[in-house]
């Protein structure tokens, strides 16, 4: 079914320009405005694909579509150097096309910068993936991306960015445990990300993989497509994943015997702090414990005086680190 959009009016038909996204046209910047857009002149955005993957209900996009003539809201576009980029409703423009059809209506924001069209990604799809698919790999690209975005914003006026998991507790309600998890599943291979991604696997069963070599994680990555590929439902089970595991790194989680002494952290205001009792009259175990917390404050206070996102990265692997030798030594 094809509709002539260009007949149409279009506020009567759509409604109102959708406040809560025009408000994201930072500081006024940006206008939107309903207009028909050739679907010819659309431009997929160049990272829409990598964050959020292919869309799964795309046949029943198509289908409601061709029943309805239209589906849901206009197309959001950023209109940018003399170039039609779609923000949010790449499926829908592809079942369009499908279907034949020509012209489409789309919310235009026009003078936005890369910066705010970039944000305007994340803010109009982040919500729907959030509330439809609990997907680890996609909330952490996605903060991932809406981090460095910040932080070049930030660097360009002069302005200290916060730290990642302070940024992501502001704007994506995540914890600090959570946000550095998301962010190991950064370090691991794309092949592994692409599976967790699709669901094929769970971002718990590549717990210390980000440590393994490139090699040793594509080998993961070709074994679990392989068990995917005879799978029914395309999925590979936490006991399978486990097992290739610890055929690639036997004993790899098993307790090892200390070997050498950590680097010394840096002398921190933590410091300061009162002793704990006298060593001689404290328990053991309050001892231990005592002596832990005291390296880890450590390092957050390292991690409070970060002033980039390079920075945010390295204090994830000394978190690893810290963590075996607290394990190591300690427990």
């Amino acid at each position: 079914m094809k509709n002539d959009f260009n007949k149409l009016n279009l506020s009567e038909r759509f409604g109102k320009i959708d406040s809560g996204h025009s408000s994201l046209a930072l500081n006024g910047s940006g206008e939107a405005t309903l207009q028909t857009i050739m679907i010819d002149e659309l431009t997929e955005h160049p990272y829409e694909s990598y964050i959020y993957g292919e869309e799964r209900d795309y046949e029943a996009i198509k289908g409601s579509i061709e029943r309805n003539g239209y589906m849901g809201n206009p197309i959001i576009v950023s209109h940018r150097e003399g170039r039609y980029i779609i923000v949010s409703g790449h499926s829908r423009v592809s079942a369009y096309k499908d279907l034949g059809q020509k012209s489409i209506p789309c919310q235009v924001y026009e003078n936005l910068t890369e910066e705010q069209e970039n944000d305007l990604l994340i803010d109009c799809n982040a919500s729907r993936y959030r509330d439809g698919r609990d997907n680890d790999m996609i909330r952490a690209r996605e903060l991932d991306f809406k981090y460095k975005n910040y932080c070049k914003k930030a660097k360009a006026s002069g302005e200290k960015p916060l730290r990642i998991d302070l940024f992501a507790k502001e704007h994506f309600g995540y914890s600090s445990k959570g946000t550095y998890r998301l962010m190991e599943l950064l370090g691991v291979v794309e092949e592994l990300q692409e599976l967790v991604k699709d669901d094929t696997i769970s971002a718990r069963s590549l717990d210390g993989v980000s440590h393994y070599t490139e090699g040793e994680q594509k080998e993961l990555a070709r074994q679990l497509t392989e068990i995917k590929e005879k799978s029914e439902d395309d999925t590979v089970p936490l006991s399978a994943v486990e097992q290739i595991k610890e055929e690639l790194r036997p004993g790899q989680f098993a307790k090892q015997e200390k070997t050498e002494e950590p680097e010394e952290l840096p002398e921190s205001a933590w410091d300061d702090e009162p002793e704990m009792m006298p060593e001689e009259k404290e328990p053991e175990k309050k001892k231990k414990a005592s002596h832990a917390i005291k390296q880890i404050r450590k390092l957050y206070d390292i991690m409070n005086n970060l002033d980039d996102y390079e920075n945010a990265v390295d204090i994830v692997e000394e978190l690893k680190t810290l963590k075996g030798f607290i394990e190591d030594e300690y427990f």
